[in-house]
């Protein structure tokens, strides 16, 4: 009987009285187990929750619901595998039913086996095809397969079953990006904030949109309130400060890059990109002290040995610029841009011939510049908070 009653308070009090009745047959206080774990679980009562079903589970066995139920309540407190294997149980029970196949593509996914959450979100579209989001699924896992192409018509199905899908409208921005649409994918993530104005990954999808098209005003314009949205979200830090160094503010975006790091110390990227805009800057004593930094984390990482190179030439530090350069061509002998630098500093400390040499070797390795600037190349390619 509580499975009919709509309040939920009278509900769970129905639901107690039946579990206590030792009138009740197994079969019922099962299922009153099981309605009161889904109460629970509206109201995230977790561990209640866990508790109540695995006694329906115990008590209804054959059941299909239960082991869903219970499959619920492992993903939503952290533990994607454990529901999985409650959702496999389901489906064998009950393999007609296409939300079992939807929630275990929703785990698969979360688990990284996009693979196998490709296969349920199929299943789930074979047994119901008017469901939207068994679609924006089945998109999602090829967008994550790197197969945008194919994803594309599952998330076009998906909005002409509901327009305002925010999911199939993001994911559906993402691909289009992908494969050079940048029309229909600044079309979506503009649609997508007009179901919802506070959707940061859509302000961050245009932003790298208008990057690429060189509107680089625009673009920072929407990691401004990608921001203002998420006030603690290194990342964006991190983008912004990526924008504006392109834009050749180095003081704002080394700020920018500061703030990152003291929301997440870990982000080894922001400390790079903050010793490349202190270079750019003019702020070589900083540039030198964040390229230590880098190096004593890990010494083998040319690039910080000749962006530590750099400064020390900008400081009229040659013979130690030198040392630099020539630790980066000993870690990676067709490092171009850290030969080009060395003969500058060749060229200051009056060792012309030398200069002539290393100039010679850089031109034909032809890389002068890509290494050094490839921390500012485009910031599609960080990662998206």
């Amino acid at each position: 009987p509580c499975e009919r009653i709509s309040d939920m308070t009278a509900a769970y009090q129905a639901c107690s009285r039946v579990i206590a009745d030792p009138a009740a047959t197994p079969t019922e206080r099962g299922r009153a187990y099981a309605q009161r774990a889904n109460l629970n679980l509206a109201g995230r009562r977790y561990e209640e929750a866990l508790a109540d079903v695995d006694q329906a589970v115990r008590l209804l066995p054959k059941d299909a619901r239960p082991w869903t139920s219970r499959g619920v309540i492992h993903f939503v407190t952290g533990d994607p595998a454990a529901a999985v294997e409650d959702y496999s149980r389901a489906a064998k029970l009950n393999p007609r039913e296409p939300v079992i196949f939807s929630n275990r593509a929703t785990a698969y996914a979360a688990l990284g086996r996009n693979t196998e959450a490709l296969a349920d979100a199929d299943r789930a579209i074979a047994l119901d095809t008017g469901q939207a989001d068994y679609h924006v699924q089945r998109g999602r896992a090829l967008e994550a397969l790197k197969r945008c192409p194919e994803a594309l018509p599952s998330l076009s199905r998906a909005l002409q079953l509901d327009p305002r899908n925010l999911a199939a409208l993001l994911t559906r921005g993402n691909c289009r990006h992908v494969v050079r649409d940048l029309d229909g994918a600044l079309a979506d993530y503009t649609a997508a904030l007009a179901v919802d104005k506070r959707l940061k990954s859509a302000y961050v999808g245009r932003a790298n949109i208008y990057y690429e098209r060189d509107q680089y005003e625009a673009a920072l314009q929407n990691l401004d309130t990608a921001i203002t949205l998420n006030p603690q979200d290194a990342v964006l830090y991190l983008n912004r400060g990526t924008l504006k160094a392109q834009m050749k503010r180095y003081d704002p975006a080394i700020e920018d890059f500061s703030i990152a790091l003291g929301f997440d110390p870990r982000l080894t990227q922001a400390l790079g990109y903050r010793a490349k805009a202190e270079v750019d800057g003019g702020h070589y004593g900083e540039a030198i002290q964040d390229y230590d930094a880098i190096l004593a984390d890990d010494p083998k990482r040319a690039e910080a040995h000749s962006g530590r190179g750099k400064a020390l030439m900008l400081s009229g530090r040659h013979k130690e610029a030198l040392a630099a350069q020539d630790q980066a061509l000993t870690l990676d002998a067709g490092f171009g841009a850290a030969l080009s630098l060395k003969a500058r500093s060749e060229i200051a400390l009056g060792e012309l011939d030398a200069a002539v040499r290393d100039a010679d070797k850089a031109g034909e390795l032809d890389r002068k510049s890509t290494r050094l600037n490839s921390s500012h190349t485009d910031i599609s390619r960080m990662p998206s908070s």
